[in-house]
């Protein structure tokens, strides 16, 4: 599904993030092009002058310490913070270089200089960005102060603050420079880091302090949770912690004053495995100051402030593998970074997924194969020392993306979505790619065991990843097949992953091809791949079904508009898929993946935006790098395992159910959890099976002694006895697929409209008349009112379909007297227009309906997208998210003698996963709302189920 460069970079070519580590609480920050008054000229680089050829920045000067290389530091404009230049500072291999400031005087009358700096660091960098101040009494050099930082997450900006308390300042110091470097690591040679509003100020007290994890990642591995300060104000007395367990539990309140928090930081001891968020407070002479930490999500051009009230800490066992279990593996597609490579080996995968990238976006300077013969592995080849290094074997590599040179459209630069454009299109010659994957194979077979051919296939417009034919894929299939099993004979290679249940009309057509023979397991993405669908299929083309995986399961992925979750829904939603999975035989299971994209709480403001949103990741990105409760989750199932594990049986106890999994061959494991509306005793016959148990845990680690099983967790127990729970003789009906939740249900469908659709064009263009001899639809447009208002007089419509391979055409003739519309978009319907919704029905395991209101507003006409179809992980191009304008639409609304006429065409695309067939019936509903200046009268409707409650068994039939 996603591409490393983008999709899970929150990439700066698209979403740009800033952290304001200390600020205080609701502080927001900079988001305009002129940064806060500060001591040095020209801190946000925006006047820039050529050096030597160079653009820098006036009153900056390119410096080096102990390095001879050829690299310079410059200017760019491409990507910034604020305003519209920045520093950029390339990777070296020794000493450091970077820019210095020019000197300026320091102030006598404060007792702090506060540094702020924006900085955003590229995926591939191979150096270590470091800031430092020099100072100097005349031309003499009397000193240097470090100022400490972690880059936690690449691809996004992070605002580091500092502040130097008066007394680290060297004696007789006049002046200082600020630095902004790269020190050099040898090694590979790529990456930059970008620097921006270079903010030096003096304050009279510092600012609140900042806490950070003594433990990578906030990741506590049967140790004290312990924050610690890097600076710490002498106004500080204090401070607190508020401990709350993950169902919001106050569980401890830890007091440590500022001698002690500044020999050991603020430690406390949990009495029990589990994740924990902690309300810090710093206590001054003047009271006590939540620490909060506030962050600010751009996107499209528009900026919104978050704050995270609390720190978030996991407390976890560690796990003690012999070997990490061999079935579960960590997609790492957009990370070369070793910290996040060592993390995923910590939390018990033993494999990973890495894309090996034929053909890298346009924004990528790291190209493997930049022309025929050419190859630059360096990253790579460190990526799999790294690897190597932390036990990760058998891995498995995807093969992606055709690069310009071989491309047919090698122009075609934009970005659609995450991927280059030229990137999607098969090469030009067949032997550019199997070149390509023999070079990999050969140079990489003893890290890399199996091997995807491509990403996400599937029909034209369907996916961002592929722009061919089915015929197209079974022919690179077959070459990259072919070429891997002479290089690698043993190796195993796998289908290009896509989604079982929406990706069904292209796997259909798939079929129909010679591709079949030229893979050796089925690859699924998304959540609960129902593999079935394509046993089906591959039966009924009289084809004996392959052994599957899950290449990238999205245990927790959230599209902004899909219904609101916990994070105990989603670990619930997490362990219930990965149970089917085990149950439906996926023996080698890819969970995507350790870094967030969108934050939960940001996803309605970047899907409003117009930007890209998904939430998916084990530990949020934003303010910093912290884990969340599934990660917890899944880790503690993982510490369970013993080689492998494998499911057993299940058990239907009603609102309680239970899943029992053996591990090692021979040890069972009970898991337990309550589908009910609260927390209810263990149901008596399991409680009685229970009681023999050898131990009795939640899902978190925890000791469960309690006699309530709750709705926010997961019990499992060991030690039970199979012959006792299989004389119950329970339903094996635990766990199921979650069914299409839009799927017309047979006993409504008898009574639905039925139209006629018209057989001739409506319109060549939108802004035509609509032609004469279109079939109108009249009848069954049924007026319900609000609050008892009566039909206005003379207010009715009627309505024409028109469906080709290429989108539907609407015409709506509406009369009525009065026309009034002053709504925002999100809110048309109360004001005069029409609203429409297609059902996918059976496409998709979510909602399948597209609900789009068109209305004749102040502005012109707008066409807004109110509902979309669940998509799961599947990145559609042309296609527009809910609550933002329709991009792949064109509306003319027009005024009449007697009221309005709307005409509208909208692509299919706009209805994935909707797949057009002209032999079956269109599940189609319209609405036409009234408002003659005094609020919402009412509507007309044709089908139902838009207007009021919600229910797509009535839409109606347009055949």
């Amino acid at each position: 599904m996603e591409n490393p460069h983008s999709r899970f970079l929150l990439s700066a070519f698209s979403l740009l993030c800033v952290f304001g580590g200390v600020a205080a609480a609701g502080e927001a920050m900079p988001d305009t092009g002129v940064p806060p008054s500060s001591l040095l000229t020209n801190p946000g680089f925006e006047e820039i002058h050529k050096v030597d050829g160079v653009n820098l920045p006036v009153s900056w000067t390119a410096a080096r310490w102990n390095n001879q290389e050829t690299m310079v530091p410059t200017t760019m404009g491409r990507i910034t913070s604020t305003g519209k230049q920045v520093v950029r500072v390339p990777a070296c291999t020794s000493g450091t270089i970077g820019l210095t400031s020019d000197a300026q005087p320091i102030p006598g009358d404060s007792p702090y200089l506060s540094v702020d700096l924006n900085v955003i660091q590229s995926w591939d960098c191979t150096s270590t960005p470091v800031v430092f101040i020099t100072w100097y009494k005349g031309d003499a050099l009397l000193g240097q102060s470090d100022l400490k930082f972690e880059i936690d997450r690449v691809g996004a900006w992070q605002l580091f603050t500092w502040d130097v308390p008066h007394w680290e300042i060297p004696a007789g110091a006049e002046s200082f420079r600020l630095n902004l470097a790269m020190k050099g690591k040898q090694g590979p040679l790529a990456g930059f880091v970008l620097y921006d509003d270079a903010v030096v100020a003096t304050r009279s007290v510092a600012r609140p302090i900042h806490l950070r994890p003594a433990a990578e990642f906030a990741w506590f591995e049967e140790q004290p949770v312990k924050y610690v300060c890097d600076r710490t104000p002498m106004e500080l007395v204090a401070v607190k912690g508020t401990v709350y367990d993950s169902n919001g539990k106050n569980v401890a309140v830890v007091t440590v004053k500022r001698d002690k928090f500044v020999r050991n930081g603020w430690v406390w001891n949990a009495p029990a495995p589990g994740l924990y968020d902690i309300a810090f407070e710093c206590i001054g002479a003047d009271g006590a100051k939540a620490m909060t930490r506030p962050w600010v999500m751009s996107s499209k051009g528009k900026s919104a402030t978050f704050v995270k009230e609390r720190y978030t800490a996991a407390v976890v066992k560690k796990g003690q593998w012999k070997e990490r279990p061999a079935q579960f593996g960590i997609d790492q597609q957009g990370t070369s970074q070793e910290n996040e490579i060592r993390m995923g080996a910590r939390f018990g995968f033993s494999f990973a997924r890495k894309w090996i990238d034929w053909g890298s976006p346009a924004v990528s300077r790291n190209v493997i194969n930049p022309a025929p013969g050419v190859y630059k592995w360096d990253l790579m080849d460190r990526y799999w020392v790294l690897c190597k290094q932390y036990g990760f074997k058998h891995n498995l590599a995807t093969f992606f993306g055709t690069p310009d040179w071989a491309s047919p459209y090698p122009d075609k630069n934009e970005i659609d979505l995450v991927v280059s454009k030229f990137q999607e299109y098969p090469p030009t010659d067949m032997k550019y790619f199997t070149d390509f994957v023999a070079a990999a194979v050969e140079r990489y077979g003893a890290d890399v065991k199996d091997w995807e051919i491509w990403n996400e296939e599937h029909l034209p417009k369907s996916t961002c990843f592929w722009k061919g034919t089915p015929s197209d894929y079974a022919a690179l299939l077959k070459a990259g097949y072919e070429t891997v099993k002479r290089v690698q004979p043993e190796s195993t290679v796998w289908l290009g992953g896509m989604a079982p249940r929406r990706y069904e009309p292209f796997y259909k057509e798939f079929l129909k091809t010679d591709g079949y023979p030229y893979f050796d397991r089925y690859s699924a993405h998304g959540s609960f791949p129902d593999i079935g669908i394509c046993h089906r299929l591959e039966a009924e083309a009289g084809l004996k079904s392959k052994p599957w995986s899950a290449s990238e399961w999205h245990p927790i992925l959230v599209n902004a508009g899909d219904p609101v979750q916990s994070e105990s829904d989603l670990g619930r939603r997490m362990m219930t898929d990965l149970f089917l999975q085990l149950k439906n035989g996926a023996d080698r299971i890819v969970a995507f993946t350790l870094r967030n994209g969108i934050e939960m709480e940001a996803l309605s403001f970047v899907s409003k935006s117009g930007g890209f949103s998904q939430s998916f990741g084990f530990f949020r990105m934003m303010p910093e790098f912290e884990p969340r409760l599934p990660a917890v989750i899944l880790h503690d199932f993982l510490t369970r395992i013993s080689g492998r594990i494998d499911y057993t049986a299940e058990y239907d106890f009603g609102t309680q159910k239970a899943v029992l999994l053996t591990t090692g061959g021979k040890k069972l494991l009970l898991a337990v959890w309550n589908e009910g509306t609260s927390p209810a005793p263990l149901d008596p016959r399991l409680a009685k099976i229970a009681s023999s148990a050898s131990s009795a845990t939640t899902w978190e680690g925890k000791p469960w002694k309690d006699d309530q099983l709750g709705i926010a967790t997961m019990v499992y127990f060991t030690g039970v006895d199979r012959a006792a729970l299989d004389a119950l003789k329970l339903p094996s009906t635990a766990l199921f697929y979650p069914a299409p939740q839009t799927k017309s249900q047979p006993s409504a469908s008898a009574n639905v409209c039925q139209g006629l659709a018209s057989s001739l064009p409506l319109f060549a263009q939108v802004t035509d008349e609509p032609g004469a001899q279109i079939s109108w639809i009249a009848d069954k447009m049924v007026f319900k009112a609000v609050n008892g208002a009566a039909q206005p007089a003379g207010f009715s419509a009627r309505f024409a379909v028109h469906t080709n391979k290429d989108g539907v055409d609407l015409v709506v003739d509406v009369r009525d007297a009065v026309h009034f519309q002053n709504s925002k978009p999100e809110a048309l319907s109360n004001g005069d227009s029409i609203q429409f919704a297609v059902n996918a029905e059976s496409n998709t395991e979510g909602s399948g309906v597209t609900e789009l209101s068109v209305a004749q507003t102040p502005d012109g006409p707008v066409i807004w997208k109110n509902a979309a179809a669940f998509i799961g992980g599947d990145l559609p191009s042309y296609w527009t998210p809910a609550g933002a304008v329709v991009k792949n639409a064109r509306v003319d609304v027009k005024k009449t003698d007697g009221g309005l006429l709307y005409k509208v065409h909208v692509d299919w695309s706009e209805f994935y996963p909707f797949q057009f067939d002209p032999k079956k019936p269109l599940r189609f509903s319209l609405v036409v709302n009234d408002n003659d200046g005094n609020g919402r009268l009412g509507w007309l409707e044709w089908g139902g189920g838009i207007a009021g409650a919600k229910d797509p068994s009535k839409f109606g039939k347009i055949q």
